[in-house]
This record gives C-alpha cells, structure tokens and sequence, in this order.
C-alpha cells in the first residue's frame, strides 16, 4: 500500500510497502530494509568517464586458470553495485578462502551514502591475490558486520604432462614495438637549457640523465603509456577487438603501471 499526501504535507508523507518500511521527512530519513546488491562483477578494470561519470566495466571474467600453484593473479576488480544503505558512513569487509569457516580479509575500507535511495559503486582493487591450490574459492561480502553476498570464484589448473596441449587465446591482431612511458611536464623556456638536443627533437638518454632531468622538473610530472604500436593496440582493445602486445618490460613502478593500464582495456598482461 503507498499512501500519498498533497504536495504541501510532502514533510510527513510515508510510504508502506510489502517487506519495506520507509519514511522521508524534511531533511531526515529512515530506512529499516537491508542493503541490495545490484550487481557484482569480477573484471580486469573500470573506466569512469570523466564527464558523464558513466562506468565502463572492461575484461569481465569468473574464472582463473594457471599452470602450477601456488599462483598469484597480479591485479583484479570486484565491482559491486548496491542500494537501500542508510546515509551515514558504513564499513565493507570482503573476504575470501577456500574454507568458507577460514575466510582470509582481502578488502576493509568505508564508504559513505548520501541515502537509501542513492546507487552506490564500489570499485574494489585487489593487487597480487595468491592462490594457494586450484579450487572453488568462496567469497563473502559483509556491509557494517552483516552479510551481503556470498559468492565464489573458481580457480583451476590447466592440463599438465606432455600430452597436454597449451591453451590457445584467439586475438584479432598482434603488436610488436617498444612500451615507452612518456613523461609529461610544462617547462619554461629556460629549462631547455638544462636539456642537449634541440628543441622538438628527440634523442635517447641513460637513467642518470632522467634521474637529474625529473629532478629539475618545478612540478611532479604525469605519465602516460606510449609508443607507436603500443598505442595502436590499446585504442583498438578500446573499441573492442581483441588485440595482443608483444615488448618488453622492467621491473620497476613504471613497467607495473603500464601493465595495469594495459589491463584496464582487457589486454592480457600475464
């Protein structure tokens, strides 16, 4: 039953409804109903338009595969989606194990509602999650101490011995060049003088000379990945074709950045 009042009483109007008691009154709420999940997904990232705020959810996946365990998976997203959580500040726990009585803590942070009615995303990071053996991982996810959504991941091993053939991943186009992470910074003219080469050239420099470069820089630089065919491959991952990358990579902040980048498109960086 929904009970409406005229617009000038909209301060006290209630509404009842089956299973759901809700109230709304001028600049309060109350909400006795538990909080709904909307959606849950595991993926490779989420793009978050900078004008729209609309959410592009990229590499959605429910299963992990690997040759030997332990294994470590490098980085994953549970994307959560839920609603009907009173305004206020909450705290989410995300757990995960084989044994679902021997859950191992994997996400802790709060969050905040403006309100029950308000949709709210959880993007949870998960950076290096180690597998100890294949199976059937539960997943539990607990809103300020109360369970929400028990789910699960299964994880498996390929086929091992002579006789098994490696599993074969089809792509649209392959891309073989250099990964470079360009650097970018607005500089004065006079910091050309700091700099050999001319200006709008280009010419290839040891660490050093990046070290005493980045370090005359009057403001922390942003990065972004490049390269020609790197590039290439990313934008068409972007519009949907599954494309692969071939290059090599170090082992520092740089290199596990542009990884992840690559990742948040759905290209394979395993």
């Amino acid at each position: 039953m929904i009970l409406r009042l005229p617009r000038q009483k909209m301060d006290t109007a209630f509404a009842l409804r089956r299973g759901r008691d809700c109230w709304h009154g001028a600049g309060m709420s109350h909400w006795k109903s538990k909080p709904q999940v909307l959606a849950w997904l595991t993926c490779d990232g989420v793009h978050i338009d900078p004008g729209s705020g609309k959410h592009t959810i990229l590499g959605v996946f429910s299963n992990i595969h690997a040759r030997e365990f332990p294994v470590t998976h490098p980085r994953m997203i549970w994307f959560l989606t839920i609603s009907d959580v009173p305004a206020g500040k909450h705290h989410i726990r995300i757990t995960i194990g084989l044994d679902p009585v021997n859950m191992q803590p994997i996400i802790e942070r709060e969050f905040e509602s403006g309100g029950p009615l308000q949709r709210i995303n959880l993007i949870n990071e998960i950076n290096n999650l180690n597998f100890a053996a294949p199976g059937d991982y539960s997943i539990l996810v607990e809103v300020d101490d109360e369970p929400l959504l028990a789910t699960n991941i299964m994880v498996a091993q390929y086929p091992t011995g002579p006789a098994a053939a490696a599993p074969v991943r089809e792509v649209d186009l392959v891309g073989v060049g250099a990964p470079i992470m360009d650097i970018l910074a607005p500089v004065p003219e006079s910091f050309l003088a700091n700099a050999r080469g001319e200006k709008g050239g280009m010419m290839m420099i040891d660490a050093g000379e990046m070290a005493r470069l980045l370090a005359l820089l009057p403001a922390r630089p942003a990065m972004s990945t490049g390269g020609s065919a790197a590039n290439t491959i990313f934008n068409l991952a972007r519009l949907g074709l599954r494309p692969a990358f071939i290059g090599k990579l170090g082992n520092d902040d740089a290199a596990m950045a542009y990884k992840a980048r690559f990742a948040s498109v759905g290209i394979d960086t395993s």
